[in-house]
C-alpha cells in the first residue's frame, strides 16, 4: 500500500478467488467507516475504491491497469461515493 497523491492510496491484493475480491474490498471499505463509530473523531473517512483485476505475470502492462483502476476510483468518488467500482 502507498500513498498515490493527495487523499488517494494504492494497494495490491493477491487472492486465490478472484471472485471474493469485491467481498475483499467491501470489507476493507466497512472497516475504514466502523473507525467513525469506535474513534469519534471531529472528522469523517469516507472510502471509495476503484479497481481492476490483473494477472501477475502481465506487470508489463501495469501502468495500464494504474490507470484504469485510477478511472475507476474517479467514477467511485464522483458517481456512487461510499462504493467499490470496478
Amino acid at each position: 500500500i502507498g500513498r498515490n497523491g493527495g487523499d488517494e492510496f494504492m494497494g495490491v491484493i493477491r487472492i486465490k478467488d478472484p471472485d471474493q475480491l469485491e467481498e475483499v474490498l467491501q470489507k476493507i471499505r466497512r472497516s475504514c467507516e466502523d473507525f467513525n463509530e469506535t474513534v469519534q473523531k471531529p472528522y469523517y473517512v469516507n472510502v471509495s475504491i476503484g479497481y481492476q483485476k490483473f494477472n501477475f505475470d502481465d506487470l508489463k502492462n501495469l501502468l495500464q491497469i494504474i490507470e484504469r483502476a485510477d478511472q475507476e476510483l474517479y467514477i467511485a468518488k464522483t458517481k456512487r461515493r461510499k462504493s467499490v467500482v470496478r
